[in-house]
């Protein structure tokens, strides 16, 4: 009697804990891919440099020939529950020469490395792959803080005034638990570029506004 085989689908490999490795790869090809699609349409190419060694918090470097940024991935699928991610102090705070126009009181942010955190939130059966992506950085918290931002939920916004409070007084390799509130649902990849301050077919000028 033939032996019968079983069909593994997409979101049943995605969802396996043994596979927790494989899917943080292919989830991180596809950020690339779609950040650098992204910037050729601004006709320009992503650099994008990956970290061997996660020490200080980061996992890729996305170079556009002006500005350089260092970020840390998450990801997440639809169906889980999870609320917050720990990331890197010194990922969430601003470089010492800007630190006091976004209301940090030197010396707390020399450390800073004025990176930012995107979120990928997957639906594992969907194909091709749905991937929402989520953003922050100090400028959006900061944003938040002073309302620029508005969150109508009371909870997200005292999550929000708790670590924001918390990146001014932690160790630059704390790390800091951030609540899905304190993240912007990004409309494109597009945007997420125009959000993590790199050249973008979407034109802002919010990070120089804020300051």
């Amino acid at each position: 009697m033939a032996k019968r085989t079983t069909i593994t689908t997409q979101g049943q490999f995605l969802a396996k804990k043994d596979n927790s490795k494989s899917r943080e790869i292919i989830l991180m090809h596809r950020l690339v891919h779609d950040m650098q699609l992204a910037a050729a349409s601004r006709e320009y190419f992503l650099q994008v440099y990956s970290c061997e060694v996660d020490q200080d918090g980061f996992d890729l470097i996305f170079d556009d020939g002006d500005h350089l940024k260092k970020l840390q991935v998450k990801s997440v699928s639809i169906n889980t529950s999870t609320g917050s991610w720990n990331i890197h102090a010194a990922i969430l705070r601003p470089h010492c020469y800007i630190a006091e126009r976004l209301g940090f009181e030197p010396p707390s942010s020399v450390m800073g490395l004025d990176g930012g955190v995107i979120l990928m939130e997957f639906t594992p059966d969907s194909t091709p792959l749905d991937i929402k992506y989520l953003y922050t950085d100090i400028y959006i918290l900061v944003a938040l803080e002073y309302g620029i931002i508005s969150r109508n939920n009371k909870k997200a916004r005292l999550a929000v005034e708790k670590l924001r409070a918390s990146i001014s007084t932690a160790m630059a390799h704390d790390q800091l638990g951030v609540p899905k509130g304190a993240f912007l649902q990004m409309r494109s990849p597009a945007h997420l570029l125009a959000a993590a301050g790199f050249h973008s077919s979407i034109q802002t000028s919010y990070h120089h506004n804020l300051l």
